[in-house]
């Protein structure tokens, strides 16, 4: 005894529609593929102040790092790029970790110590961070597109970043 009407199933087929199945298949491809591309374009290019702010949470997780590492670590600041180095015996860069690798400034944008706001001595070469937890006062001036970001730190640790725009 047949279970079906007969013929129901070749006329389904030839009436060219696609299956709930086939259309949701797409759809997961199609959302795999979005959240592949999407975040690989740069829509927004990257700011002074997004770079201040950066550079402010690896400030932080330095000194951190000091402290719990037992060894003094430091940022060395160069042309168009930074990178946090670690003390044993001489400064040497950071081979692994949140803080490894030189971090490149995007184009425009510039970096350079300034002078302690506390002694007024000139801009060290390497900012030091000890295991003790007491870092040196510093600040960091970041800058580009007319724009400009101050990043210091006191004898506390605290880390801000302050808005330095010569325009009202």
């Amino acid at each position: 005894m047949p279970t079906s009407v007969p013929g129901n199933c070749k006329q389904r087929r030839l009436s060219g529609g696609f299956t709930l199945v086939e259309v949701l298949l797409v759809l997961l491809i199609a959302g795999i593929l979005t959240s592949v591309v999407v975040p690989s374009l740069s829509f927004r290019r990257a700011s002074a102040q997004d770079e201040a702010e950066r550079l402010a949470r690896l400030l932080e997780h330095a000194e951190v790092m000091a402290t719990s590492l037992g060894s003094p670590l430091g940022l060395e600041i160069g042309e168009g790029q930074y990178e946090f180095l670690r003390w044993s015996g001489i400064w040497s860069p950071i081979e692994s970790g949140y803080l490894s690798g030189r971090h490149q400034l995007a184009a425009g944008m510039a970096m350079e110590a300034q002078a302690d706001p506390v002694s007024g001595h000139a801009a060290p070469r390497i900012i030091r961070f000890p295991p003790a937890g007491y870092p040196a006062a510093f600040a960091i001036r970041v800058s580009g597109a007319g724009h400009a970001w101050l990043v210091s730190g006191d004898l506390a640790g605290r880390v801000r970043v302050e808005n330095k725009d010569s325009a009202p």
